[in-house]
């Protein structure tokens, strides 16, 4: 086992103590490596004197051609030696296996549908009621593959994913190129065709969200979040949108002779493709079917999740590109009209004092908050999200740009107006009734406005929900709106 630092994952130095070199032999008809491993010897000096020898450790991987339920690993061994417990250098057998599920790496992977018995059982077909304008993810296409937010009955969160694994006989990987090859699943049919069900496994992985504990000294400690991991297979039917499976979940610490939980099924209503027809969620559950005196059962988990497609990104991003388009042409007009007001200020300077000073505050301010809320945008993209949802080439970068340009400028000329005003009223002599207006509109104005305010937050805080945004590789925790938000629309609001 040659260590590569080049290729390291975690770049690691190579250290010879801790490395093994060996030589095997593969079993074709076991799909199976068996390999005799030796130690560097002699190396704590120099190479010069170093050899190898100590030749009793072996290696052996399997590579399983069939995935079930109960076995999704690519890889599975053990690793063990040839010396007695009294000899130096013994260890105990070592058994692993991957935790990861590389389809790409076995070509000639197969599933082995085990529950047809239990998911008809638990899983009642739905009446399908025909409408023709309503259609659902094809099981080959992308949309089968979702990340989602778990509630459980006790209030816990957690985030998950789901990614299915084999469609009917075929791999995921494998049946959505050939499906993509045949027919784009979002093109809208000359006329609607049932679809039909089919067979399906997914792997589904959730980390619990962990509140760090304090400790004596009040310093927040660091917990390891937990996870559960659940492989499971059942039915999808393209004609409904439901998702029916018995799921078997690993367990961290054996219960007794239990080292897998089978007892589990999983609901899910996928979103039709076109529209946003139940919100545009998927949303589903995951329940144990034991007994709640069981020591295998888990409390009833609530999932939901964002569903995107081709059809609703493209809308999505044509009424982005609307929305920012509208905000460029506002803004323009914002700078020709106060670059209007500044030049007939100065042709006009005896009209300066009668300006309202307030009115030039609110209007500097609100060029000024959002500038203050993102001048992030102005100076650099913040990439600290994993992922993003869909790729504009720069589009929404380059306006975002222009808009705090446009926003910085009618800032400026807003802000010179106001410092004009303000002189030419206070060389006024006569501005004494004007400065009383001005305070009286601002006694006014003022509560006003702070009410307002108190209102956004309290009707923020009424309408609280968990909203989620999935980002497919790293999802961000969206659970709680952002008020700032809310506060930056309404001194939008106060500024029109």
């Amino acid at each position: 086992f040659d260590d590569n630092i080049k290729h390291s994952r975690h770049d690691k130095r190579f250290d010879p103590s801790t490395t093994l070199i060996g030589e095997g032999i593969w079993d074709d008809k076991k799909n199976q490596l068996h390999v005799l491993l030796c130690r560097f010897l002699d190396i704590e000096n120099s190479w010069s004197n170093a050899h190898v020898g100590d030749c009793t450790t072996r290696l052996s991987l399997r590579f399983p051609k069939i995935w079930s339920i109960k076995e999704t690993s690519t890889i599975m061994g053990q690793i063990w030696t040839n010396k007695t417990e009294d000899d130096s250098g013994y260890f105990e057998n070592i058994v692993f296996r991957s935790t990861e599920n590389h389809m790409h790496a076995l070509p000639d992977l197969k599933y082995e549908y085990t529950e047809h018995y239990r998911v008809r059982n638990l899983c009642p077909e739905k009446k399908l009621g025909r409408n023709r304008k309503r259609r659902y993810p094809s099981p080959n296409s992308i949309g089968m593959k979702f990340n989602m937010l778990v509630e459980s009955s006790e209030g816990r969160t957690g985030w998950g994913s789901a990614n299915a694994l084999t469609v009917n006989s075929q791999l995921y990987m494998h049946a959505r190129l050939i499906f993509a090859s045949i027919r784009d699943d979002f093109s809208k049919p000359t006329r609607w065709e049932p679809q039909g069900s089919a067979n399906i496994s997914y792997r589904i992985d959730i980390k619990w969200h962990t509140p760090p504990k304090l400790t004596d000294e009040d310093n927040a400690s660091i917990v390891p979040d937990e996870k559960m991991e659940i492989t499971a297979e059942g039915i999808y039917d393209a004609d409904t949108g439901g998702l029916c499976m018995i799921g078997c979940r690993k367990l961290d610490q054996p219960l007794g002779n239990a080292s897998i939980d089978c007892g589990i099924l999983l609901n899910f209503q996928f979103a039709p493709v076109k529209g946003l027809e139940n919100g545009g969620y998927i949303r589903g559950e995951i329940k144990s079917i034991r007994e709640k005196s069981d020591l295998l059962y888990f409390d009833h988990l609530d999932v939901s999740s964002v569903a995107y497609n081709r059809e609703q990104a493209r809308h999505t991003i044509w009424t982005m590109d609307l929305e920012i388009a509208l905000v460029v042409i506002s803004q323009t007009l914002v700078c020709l009209s106060v670059r209007s007001q500044f030049y007939h200020s100065k042709r006009h300077p005896n009209r300066l004092p009668f300006t309202s000073l307030v009115m030039l505050v609110i209007l500097d301010l609100g060029q000024l908050i959002p500038l203050v809320l993102n001048y992030e945008a102005l100076f650099y993209h913040k990439n600290d999200q994993g992922t993003v949802l869909f790729q504009t080439g720069g589009w929404l970068e380059a306006n975002e740009v222009i808009i705090r340009i446009t926003s910085m400028v009618a800032f400026l000329l807003y802000f010179r107006i106001l410092q004009q005003a303000f002189s030419s009223r206070s060389k006024d002599g006569n501005g004494k009734g004007l400065w009383f207006a001005e305070k009286m509109t601002l006694l006014v104005t003022l509560p006003l406005y702070v009410s307002g305010a108190i209102i956004v937050l309290l009707v923020d805080r009424a309408n609280y929900k968990r909203d989620i945004v999935l980002l497919p590789i790293s999802p961000v925790d969206y659970w709680q709106r952002s008020t700032l938000d809310d506060l930056k629309s309404y001194a939008g609001l106060i500024s029109d």
